[in-house]
């Protein structure tokens, strides 16, 4: 339940900065943060798939 407030809270951010930028016509960076918002949840959720079949491993 964790991962997905912290992936939802990330969203939340990058949407609302990606919006700030985009009317201060900064749209080529506001492309880049939404870019390293994805890269930040799949960071996320590749440590957590890790993190599963490490238990996986144990348990067989």
């Amino acid at each position: 339940m964790k991962l997905i407030f912290e992936i939802a809270a990330i969203g939340i951010v990058t949407s609302l900065l990606s919006i700030m930028l985009d009317s201060a016509g900064k749209k080529d960076i506001s492309i880049l943060l939404c870019i390293a918002g994805t890269i930040a949840s799949v960071l996320l959720i590749a440590n957590e798939a890790s993190n599963l079949m490490s238990v996986l491993k144990e348990l067989s």
